[in-house]
C-alpha cells in the first residue's frame, strides 16, 4: 500500500479547488455547447470535478487543465452514446409492428409518428435520406454503408447525425 501524506492530499485538493474556480464556467460552456441541455451540463460539470478528485495525488498543475477537458469530453461522449441508444430503442418501439396494439390511442399516435418520420425522411437530401434509411430501416452498420457507398465512415456518421437531429426536431414539432 502506498503511503500518501496529508500535505500531498491538501496540495491535490487545493489544485482541484483552484481549477474548479478558474475552469468551471468554461467546462460548463463546453458541455452545454455539445449537449444543449443546461441542467444536464451543470450536472456533468460537477461530475468532471468529482472524477478529478479520484485522481488525487496524480494531478500536477501542468496537466490539470488537459485532464479536466479530457474528462469532460469523455463524459459528453458517454452521454451522447446513451442518448442515441435510448433514441434508437425508442424509435424501434414506436415502429415495431409486433408491439403496437392498434386498439389503443397511444398505438395510433405511435403509428402516426412512424408515418410522419418516414414522410419527413423522404424529404431529406438524397444522400442523407439513403444513409438514414439504410441504418434505420435496413439495420445496416455505418461500416457496411461506408463500404457499399464508397464513402468515409466519418461522412456516413455526419449524415446520420444530421439526419437524426432533423428527424427528431420534426417529430417534436408533430407532438
Amino acid at each position: 500500500m502506498q503511503y500518501v501524506n496529508d500535505d500531498t492530499k491538501r496540495n491535490s485538493y487545493a489544485l482541484i479547488e483552484q481549477a474548479y474556480v478558474e475552469l468551471r464556467s468554461r467546462v460548463r460552456t463546453y458541455i452545454l455547447y455539445k449537449i444543449n441541455d443546461a441542467d444536464e451540463a451543470e450536472d456533468m460539470t460537477q461530475d468532471v470535478f468529482l472524477h478529478l478528485l479520484e485522481y488525487g495525488q496524480v494531478i500536477q498543475p501542468e496537466t490539470a487543465r488537459s485532464m479536466i477537458f479530457t474528462i469532460a469530453r469523455n463524459l459528453v461522449f458517454d452521454h451522447l452514446r446513451r442518448h442515441y441508444i435510448h433514441q434508437e430503442v425508442h424509435n424501434e418501439i414506436l415502429c415495431s409492428a409486433d408491439i403496437v396494439n392498434y386498439d389503443t390511442e397511444s398505438s395510433i399516435v405511435a403509428r402516426d409518428l412512424a408515418c410522419q418520420e418516414k414522410r419527413f425522411v423522404s424529404q431529406l437530401p438524397p444522400q442523407r435520406q439513403r444513409i438514414y434509411s439504410m441504418v434505420r430501416y435496413d439495420g445496416k452498420s455505418v461500416g457496411d454503408i461506408s463500404d457499399e457507398l464508397h464513402l468515409s465512415i466519418r461522412t456516413i456518421e455526419n449524415h446520420l447525425a444530421i439526419g437524426r437531429r432533423e428527424v427528431r426536431e420534426h417529430l417534436r414539432k408533430c407532438l
